[in-house]
């Protein structure tokens, strides 16, 4: 290939000559030769480098292609499992980020819906009860009162029944 690459470059300017009419009038003859001689510098400085690079790969030595052994997708698996190391482990972190991501949201969830329950049993007091547990509190620290006692008198201000369930 490269030496018909070559032959056509070579035959090049001798094309050129023989598709050129020069004018019959002589000042126009004399500018269109000029122009002529131009060209085939141009043509000649293009030319001899690539013919020059296309005679150099042609007398160059051939290159001989070691055949590639065929081997099915297990053998290959298991002569290269090392490369894909990055790609598995890249893998199953794309597969396990949405597992990741909800168990993340769910803690976030349950963090701010125990923040918002405790936020509204504290809003949902009524003033009047906050006073008296309050009040119940200053009398606690003042007088000594037994803990079991203390605790049936609060859930008593609060409304609630006691452990038996009939309000003592």
């Amino acid at each position: 290939m490269a030496g018909a690459i070559a032959r056509s470059l070579e035959s090049f300017p001798a094309e050129v000559d023989q598709r050129v009419t020069l004018s019959r009038k002589p000042s126009v003859a004399v500018r269109q030769k000029q122009g002529l001689e131009r060209l085939r510098g141009d043509i000649d400085d293009t030319t001899l480098p690539i013919i020059q690079y296309a005679n150099d790969i042609a007398n160059a030595d051939s290159v001989v292609i070691a055949p590639f052994e065929t081997i099915t997708p297990s053998q290959a698996v298991m002569r290269y499992w090392r490369a894909f190391k990055p790609q598995w482990a890249a893998a199953i972190a794309l597969d396990m980020s949405p597992l990741i991501a909800l168990i993340f949201l769910t803690i976030a969830l349950r963090t701010k819906s125990e923040r918002a329950l405790q936020e509204i049993e504290m809003l949902s007091i009524p003033i009047g009860t906050f006073v008296q547990v309050k009040a119940l509190e200053e009398l606690f620290r003042t007088i000594k009162l037994d803990p079991k006692h203390a605790k049936a008198l609060l859930d008593r201000s609060l409304g609630q029944h006691g452990p038996d369930g009939d309000g003592s």
